[in-house]
């Protein structure tokens, strides 16, 4: 609070930060620690992990994340990979289809999430014709939110599944003609699990 005395010595520090740059994910080892453990790069230990965040989706209740969710469930599908849903609100506004859209298999973490159906460019399924479908946690469709002429799980006539498991799943769907899980004439499945499911 004071000022130095006269003639008196002043010691002066400059420090300059450096850019030194980015490194691809690529080039970054990983290793977990422990014994066995081998290397890997940083970019193969953080694709274990896929999440809808990671194609785009918002979550914030507006956003229509139709697309960004449905490349998601492709790629998580194609890698055999848990897809996780960061808490939010999901805005779905089409649907997605197994046989066209490659998605035999579908692991979804979905604790913290609602998802909202908007039906203003018409009705639709929204999970239709997945083989083996895998569903944990979650809000399906905001109460009230109904997919009027659509179905929220739905196997089209011929088609089969080999295993639906839900767990931990409420649905929220309105109306008098909403339909949560359907299977069109001549369908069969294998395996039905549903657990803690509203």
């Amino acid at each position: 609070t004071e000022a130095p005395p006269l003639n008196s010595a002043i010691e002066v520090q400059i420090f300059r930060s450096l850019l030194i740059g980015t490194t691809p994910a690529t080039n970054v080892s990983y290793n977990q620690g422990g014994t066995g453990a081998v290397d890997r790069t940083a970019q193969v230990k953080l694709q274990e992990s896929v999440s809808v965040k990671d194609f785009g989706a918002v979550g914030d209740g507006v956003t229509d994340d139709a697309a960004a969710v449905k490349a998601a469930m492709q790629y998580a599908s194609s890698v055999s990979a848990v897809l996780y849903w960061s808490a939010g609100t999901y805005v779905i506004g089409s649907g997605v289809d197994g046989t066209i859209d490659g998605i035999s298999t579908l692991y979804m973490s979905m604790y913290g999430v609602t998802v909202k159906f908007d039906t203003s460019g018409g009705n639709f399924n929204w999970l239709a014709n997945i083989d083996d479908l895998y569903i944990e946690g979650g809000i399906i469709g905001e109460s009230g939110a109904d997919l009027n002429g659509g179905i929220t799980i739905r196997w089209t006539t011929g088609g089969a599944y080999s295993m639906i498991q839900l767990r931990d799943v409420q649905f929220q769907t309105g109306g008098t003609q909403s339909r949560c899980i359907f299977g069109d004439t001549g369908n069969g499945g294998s395996g039905l699990l549903v657990q803690d499911v509203s």
